[in-house]
Formats: C-alpha cells, sequence, structure tokens
C-alpha cells in the first residue's frame, strides 16, 4: 500500500537524518499527503527522572495553544484521557462520537473546528519503558483516518519519538559532560542496591557492614555524582554505566 512503502521511505530517510529540524521536515512532507496539515508532540505525563531529556516538538497554531493552556484543558479533554490509557492511534472523531463525554470536552472539539478548521485529527501516543507517556497529535481539515493511515503514521510517529528522544540526550550530554567522579567500589555497590529497591538496613545484612556506613556511602556517592536524591545518584550512575538498572 502507498501509505506502508512511504512510511517505510521515511523511515529509512530518518536514519540518516543529523538533527531534528530534518525529521521534522521530513514529518511535514508525510503528513501533508494524507490531508494533515500540522502536528505536535510533547509529554502528558512525566515520570520524575531529573536527567532524562524533556521531548518536545512540532507546530500548531499558536492561537489554538495559547487557548488550549489557558483554559487548562489538557484536564478535560477526551483525548488526553484516552491516550493515557491506550497504546494504539486513534482519532478524535473516534472519542468525538461518543455520547458520554464531558460538555468542556464537546467544547474543545467544536472550538478547534469551527474557529481553527481543526476538523479531525489523529493521537499516537507513546509510552516509554519509564512510564512517562508522550502523544503526537496530527491534525487537519479533511485528513484520511483510515485503518491503514492510522497504523502507517502510527509507525512513523513512534520511530520518529524514538529519533528525537536520541538526539535530545545527545545535546544534553553535550551541555552536560560526563566529568569525573570520585565515586568509589563500596559506594557503587550500595548505589546498586538502592537501585534494586533495597533499604540502608538491607544493604547493610547484604554487604556485611553496619547500616549507618551504608548511609555515609550513600551519602558520599551523591556528593561525588554532585546530586541531591538517591535516585538521582542511581540515575547518573546508570547513566555513566556504573551500574546495572
Amino acid at each position: 500500500m502507498a501509505v506502508e512503502t512511504d512510511v517505510l521511505e521515511f523511515v529509512s530517510n530518518m536514519d540518516a537524518a543529523d538533527n531534528l529540524d530534518v525529521i521534522v521536515a521530513m514529518f511535514d512532507k508525510l503528513i501533508v499527503k494524507y490531508g494533515y496539515e500540522y502536528f505536535r508532540c510533547a509529554e502528558i505525563l512525566r515520570r520524575n527522572n531529573p536527567l532524562d531529556p524533556y521531548v518536545a516538538f512540532g507546530e500548531i497554531n499558536e492561537d489554538w495553544c495559547e487557548r488550549y493552556r489557558e483554559k487548562r484543558y489538557v484536564f478535560s479533554d477526551s483525548t488526553v484521557q484516552l491516550g493515557l490509557q491506550s497504546k494504539y492511534p486513534f482519532a478524535w472523531s473516534d472519542v468525538r462520537d461518543k455520547k458520554r463525554i464531558s460538555s468542556i470536552s464537546k467544547r474543545i472539539f467544536e472550538e478547534a473546528e469551527t474557529e481553527f478548521g481543526y476538523k479531525d485529527g489523529l493521537v499516537v501516543p507513546i509510552h516509554l519503558d519509564n512510564g512517562s507517556i508522550s502523544m503526537f497529535s496530527i491534525i487537519g481539515e479533511k485528513p484520511d483516518i483510515s485503518d491503514a493511515v492510522r497504523r502507517g503514521l502510527g509507525m512513523a510517529a513512534v520511530f520518529m519519538h524514538s529519533k528525537a528522544r536520541h538526539f535530545a540526550i545527545e545535546e544534553r550530554d553535550i551541555a552536560s559532560p560526563k566529568a569525573p567522579v570520585s565515586v568509589s567500589r563500596r559506594q557503587l555497590d550500595c548505589i546498586q542496591w538502592v537501585a534494586e529497591g533495597k533499604s540502608d538496613w538491607e544493604i547493610s545484612k547484604i554487604l556485611g557492614i553496619s547500616e549507618s556506613t551504608v548511609h555515609n556511602h550513600i551519602e558520599a556517592a551523591k556528593k561525588g555524582f554532585a546530586v541531591n536524591t538517591r535516585v538521582q545518584a542511581v540515575v547518573e550512575a546508570s547513566r555513566r554505566r556504573l551500574i546495572v538498572l
């Protein structure tokens, strides 16, 4: 099918791209073929990982975005509520045409269509292994919401998000290079067991040292990594591949 061929070509070309702007332009070119004009990807649910970069890209009408933010529509939008639960692409109309949606959610759909010309759209939820959830919103006046296009653009969106996240991590590491740290092997042993969910008392029994010594090792590791919490120490040790998660 045409959409499958287009998506495979997009993914192949995306692999060679060296920055986010290039793949955004490529995705814009892809979605236009199927009646879509704009897209936006952003995190809707973010788990507390202080070293994980925030990933957001794409553009939708700024007036609509401002209204959406000011009226806090994210808390009433039925597409967001479904996206938090579903792992599969779905159309706005799948949600809009249901009888049981809130009056606020109905108003969101009506304003999007009557004032901005967004008659329908495709939502691609992206659930990450760390528990965070991002959503692609792809919209237009006369979008193709057939099953084949949903699957195709859904797959393209997932690959694009992965590539964008890769770029964001690279930028983070360039901006904050892995400076040398002074963390001992015993301190790393304690951090490894913290990552396994063990308490200071449990770690002391495993390593055969006192509970207070475990606590001191962990505090020293936090200082060595220049972080404030145990979770941050675990993340930083993992990022440097000093422990295994």
